[in-house]
């Protein structure tokens, strides 16, 4: 594996809005060096990257609080949307 911005935890993807929907940039965006790279670009800040995972109650509560507003406002939002 290569050490690049493509697999460097300080690098995200940067999304773009074309028309009416997103897509994926090929560029990348370094948190550490604040400045769009290219996938293929290297420095001396690079990490491995780091898949966390928020599961504690907290979240958890809050997710469900969340879908129940869904459910219960359904209605008004399919309506806002058309």
């Amino acid at each position: 594996m290569n050490n690049n911005c493509q697999n460097c935890n300080h690098c995200q993807k940067l999304y773009r809005l074309f028309m009416c929907r997103y897509y994926k940039d090929k560029r990348h965006y370094c948190n550490l060096k604040d400045c769009i790279t290219t996938p293929t670009d290297t420095c001396a800040g690079w990490q491995k990257k780091q898949c966390e995972y928020d599961i504690s109650v907290e979240r958890i509560n809050k997710v469900l609080k969340d879908v129940q507003y869904i459910i219960d406002n359904l209605d008004e939002i399919q309506r806002q949307n058309f």
